[in-house]
């Protein structure tokens, strides 16, 4: 049977035989012996991937496991595993199989000494663990052990010299790497408790074939390496650092190259490098208890290497990668990792000062965390300042990550400013944009998060505010942003969209949502996503406005706010009219942002464009409503008193609004009213109607059915009661509206 299979796929192999011929022979010879999968090993070793049938590849499956429980001679362990890899997909096999194929790859992952093994049996189990996830978390200690023996052998194979230009022992190291952190993921609780002897057999892999380490080299104790006053993580150069791993592929023969010039192992090595420190990351978050305050042990590693000096101050290891690994795949993967250390929850919830007047000790677990977040955001600096692409890029996104989890608050103050100095050189290629129809540069993009990131920082709000607001430079960072947004609402868009792309309206009616359906917009201008997060990016910068704003930014916002209402999009005119509450120097006093003719020009823009039916989208009709409350106290605060003019105009808008057929745009007319009851009788003493119109409005509302508006006209009512009793108006038409109600 097995020398027919032999010959069926030796046939299939060359072109001279079909699959249908190929499969009926192994179902006959897989039935008999194990050893009848030597032939589609073969197969498998000389052909690219073929899809096994169901019914065979479970057959497969059975003696495979066969093999690896009693090995021969004649097929390796590996090769074995090699094949059930793929098999085992084809299968398909049930929740039972799947159990019993984890126990027998958990114990032969565990009892091999080989890396080729080890890489093979991680890779199967990862197989498994997309089909039947729930297969591992059965057995999590005998998966946890195959674990750990697997690292263990993948640490003490790349340690010795002669494997780390080997490309076979590089790409089955390189493909353990990648199995890893799934299986890491269901069996997480097992491996907790030896999370620092993972990362230990991890950290020769992260700096093997790298050219700034010295290879087999550790300082010795009678001499330390490096001139004196120097951590024994550096040492000066030596006539041996020429050698690099490069010579050791030479001596085994030919050297392989690539199209960039670089080695095949060469590129292996890198490749194992970058698997390794995102395995890091992995861990940093999946355990960030186990590694907080261990960083010493984390982060200047040597494992048997000594790192070249990087500068006048040393750098331990980990941040040593993220500068000067030749490979950006790597260096990027090395910021990843810090980035995940400090992002523990310890760090961001510190609960002490860690920086003080004094000189900082970096004996304690307070300065050395001090010292790290400084060296984190120096080396992150370093890299936008680089020149290099990928690296501005990782740099930038690094920037937010840092922003969000640094506790900025118990370090000296500055630190957050300087980021956002930083970011704010590669915002100025927002100004330079001559049109938003095709994608923008991938780095502005990265800049607005990374900028939207530290405005987040509602902790640091003096900081910021004194940064954005009250600099010394004659060009406000604030202005800046503001002028950028006002560039990219001035240049072309995406097209209009056609009315036969434009969703058909829905009938009906919507329950619980007042006298009538919610109706569908009609379709909007698309918007490019730059321009949404900007827009998103201002309006965090609001919150961060000071009492009395500088005039030229005052003027900025008006044209801001205008520009935004007035836009093509119902998202950009939404938050527009958002934006108006976002602004802490909004609610008058000295510091009131907008004039009284900029609101008359805002009230009268509300009436004619933002209220049915000019207004499709219901919640920007709400939102414009809303916002009159806002611009009338910003008027009434630059006059002393409301202008009837305007005053009038506004009520014709809050008037629609209660006729709206949308509950919350009515909703929202009737707060407008409520906060501004204290304001109108201010007002009637200009136009004495106006006090009598707003309890007209509000009886209006004795009627609604819709829950919000009902509790809000309560409000009213008690705010319109407030109000007659300061201008002693009649107050049996309050009580009036209290017995209708």
């Amino acid at each position: 049977m097995t020398e027919k299979l032999a010959a069926a796929a030796a046939a299939f192999g060359q072109g001279k035989a079909s699959e249908e011929a190929l499969w009926s022979e192994a179902r006959s010879a897989l039935r008999q012996s194990p050893e009848a999968l030597e032939p589609l090993l073969s197969l498998r070793r000389g052909k690219e991937r073929f899809t096994i049938p169901t019914d065979v590849a479970m057959l497969c499956v059975r003696q495979a496991l066969t093999l690896l429980e009693s090995p021969v001679a004649s097929m390796a362990p590996h090769d074995v595993l090699h094949f059930l890899s793929h098999a085992v997909v084809d299968a398909s096999p049930t929740a039972s199989e799947a159990e019993h194929l984890v126990q027998v790859l958990s114990t032969s992952t565990s009892q091999s000494r080989t890396i080729q093994t080890c890489s093979q049996g991680l890779l199967c189990l990862q197989k498994i663990v997309e089909l039947h996830p729930s297969a591992l978390r059965q057995q999590p200690a005998k998966v946890a052990t195959a674990i750990t023996s697997a690292l263990h052998v993948l640490s003490d194979t790349l340690q010795q010299q002669r494997n780390r230009s080997a490309r076979s022992v590089l790409r089955e190291a390189a493909s353990l790497l990648t199995a890893l952190p799934a299986l890491i993921e269901q069996v997480g609780r097992e491996l907790e408790p030896s999370a620092l002897v993972i990362l230990a057999c991890l950290q020769p892999v992260a700096v093997v074939g790298a050219p700034y380490v010295l290879p087999g080299r550790r300082p010795a104790a009678a001499a330390p390496a490096g001139p004196p006053g120097l951590p024994s993580s550096d040492c000066s150069w030596s006539e041996t650092d020429a050698i690099s791993s490069a010579v050791e592929t030479k001596s085994r023969g030919h050297r392989h190259e690539n199209t960039d010039g670089t080695t095949a192992a060469s590129s292996l090595q890198a490749q194992c490098r970058t698997a390794a420190l995102r395995d890091f990351a992995h861990l940093f978050k999946l355990w960030p208890k186990a590694f907080f305050g261990r960083w010493a042990l984390v982060l200047d590693f040597q494992s048997g290497e000594v790192c070249r000096p990087t500068g006048s101050t040393p750098l331990p290891m980990l941040l040593s990668i993220c500068q000067q690994d030749p490979a950006p795949k790597v260096r990027s993967a090395a910021l990843g990792a810090l980035c995940a250390l400090l992002a523990a929850p310890n760090v961001r919830s510190w609960p002490v000062p860690l920086e003080s007047q004094k000189v900082q000790s970096s004996a304690s677990l307070t300065g050395q965390l001090a010292i790290t977040l400084r060296q984190a955001h120096a080396v992150v600096f370093a890299l936008l300042g680089g020149g290099q692409a990928v690296d501005v890029q990782n740099a930038l996104r690094a920037c937010g990550d840092l922003a969000a989890s640094t506790p900025y608050t118990k370090l000296q103050s500055g630190l957050l400013s300087e980021m956002l100095r930083k970011l704010m050189v590669f915002a100025e290629g927002l100004s330079v944009l001559t049109t938003l129809e095709e994608a923008v540069p991938p780095v502005l993009s990265s800049t607005i998060a990374a900028v939207s990131a530290v405005l987040k920082r509602d902790d640091c709000a003096s900081e910021l505010s004194a940064f954005l607001f009250c600099g010394s430079s004659p060009h406000l960072p604030a202005n800046d942003f503001l002028k950028h947004l006002l560039h990219l609402m001035q240049l072309p868009g995406p097209p209009l969209p056609s009315q036969a792309a434009a969703p058909a309206a829905k009938s009906g009616s919507r329950k619980g949502k007042g006298r009538a359906a919610k109706e569908e917009p009609a379709a909007e201008a698309l918007e490019a996503p730059i321009l949404q997060e900007l827009a998103l990016l201002v309006s965090r910068l609001a919150s961060f406005s000071p009492p009395s704003l500088p005039d030229s930014t005052a003027k900025l916002f008006e044209q801001l706010v205008f520009s935004l209402v007035t836009q093509r999009n119902a998202m950009l005119r939404l938050r527009g009219f958002r934006f108006l509450g976002e602004l802490s120097s909004i609610e008058g006093g000295p510091g009131h942002p907008f004039s009284a003719d900029w609101c008359d020009r805002l009230v009268h823009h509300v009436r004619l464009s933002c209220t049915a039916p000019a207004e499709q989208n219901s919640s920007v009709r709400a939102a414009a409503i809303g916002a009159l409350q806002t611009v009338l106290r910003n008027a009434a605060a630059c006059d002393g008193k409301l202008r009837p003019a305007l005053l009038s105009g506004a009520m014709v808008s809050l008037r629609l609004g209660l006729g709206d057929a949308n509950a919350s745009v009515r909703t929202s007319a009737v707060q407008a009213l409520a906060a501004l009851a204290l304001n109108l009788p201010q007002a009637s003493l200009e136009t004495s109607g106006d006090g009598d119109e707003v309890i007209q409005l509000v009886l209006h509302l004795t009627t609604d059915v819709a829950g919000d508006v009902a509790g809000s006209r309560l409000d009213r009512a008690r705010s319109a009661l407030r109000c007659d009793r300061q201008d002693m108006l009649s107050l049996s038409r309050a009580w009036q509206i209290f017995l209708s109600m």
